[in-house]
C-alpha cells in the first residue's frame, strides 16, 4: 500500500506507533486471517543479477525494509504482535514449510504496537501477505499517537482479496 494513501499522516511519518488490522464491517470476531511479512519498504534499492531467495519469500532487499514480522528480514525490537484490545481476537503463531505466520482468529480490532516511535520517513510502501477463507476483509490503519490527544488515524480499505491463497498487499 503506497504510504501516500494515508495523506494526513504525511507530516508525522517518522512517528508511527501502530498498525491496526480490523474486520469491523464484516461480522467482527467471526473471521480468521493469517498474516505474514509485515514491513515498510522503499523502491529505490538496486537489483541483484541473480535470484536471492526462492518464491514466495519477499522480493525487497533488506537494506530497504523496516520489518515488523517476517522470517526473511530482521524485525525491529520491541514489536508487540499480541495486544488484545477487543478481548475477542485470538492471536497465535504457526509455521508452514519453516516459514512463520501470525494468525488472528475471530479478528475484531487488532493492533501491532512497538516500543517508542517508528521512523518510516524513508519508506514508500506498507507490505503484508494475507491469507483468508473469506473475502470480506475491511482494511488496515496507520496511527500517529503522540499521547497528547492529537492522534491521527488513516485507514485504507482493501478490496478484491482472493480467498484460500496468499495475497501480497503493496
Amino acid at each position: 500500500i503506497k504510504l501516500s494513501n494515508f495523506p494526513s499522516l504525511e507530516s508525522v511519518i517518522e512517528n508511527f506507533v501502530k498498525i491496526r488490522f480490523s474486520s469491523w464491517e464484516a461480522q467482527p470476531f467471526t473471521r480468521t486471517f493469517y498474516i505474514d511479512n509485515i514491513y515498510f519498504y522503499h523502491s529505490d534499492t538496486s537489483e541483484p543479477s541473480e535470484p536471492k531467495e526462492a518464491a514466495p519469500n519477499p522480493i525487497h532487499y533488506a537494506d530497504g525494509v523496516i520489518s515488523l514480522f517476517s522470517d526473511s528480514y530482521i524485525t525491529v525490537q520491541g514489536v508487540d504482535l499480541k495486544q488484545n484490545w477487543d478481548n475477542q481476537t485470538q492471536v497465535s503463531f504457526g509455521s508452514i514449510e519453516r516459514n512463520s505466520y501470525l494468525k488472528y482468529e475471530k479478528l475484531g480490532n487488532q493492533p501491532i504496537l512497538w516500543n517508542g516511535e517508528l521512523n518510516a520517513s524513508g519508506m514508500e510502501y506498507l507490505h503484508f501477505d494475507i491469507w483468508t477463507e473469506s473475502n470480506d476483509w475491511t482494511g488496515v490503519s496507520l496511527t500517529h499517537w503522540p499521547g497528547d490527544g492529537s492522534n491521527i488515524v488513516e485507514s485504507y480499505s482493501l478490496s478484491k482479496i482472493e480467498t484460500h491463497q496468499w495475497n501480497s498487499i503493496n
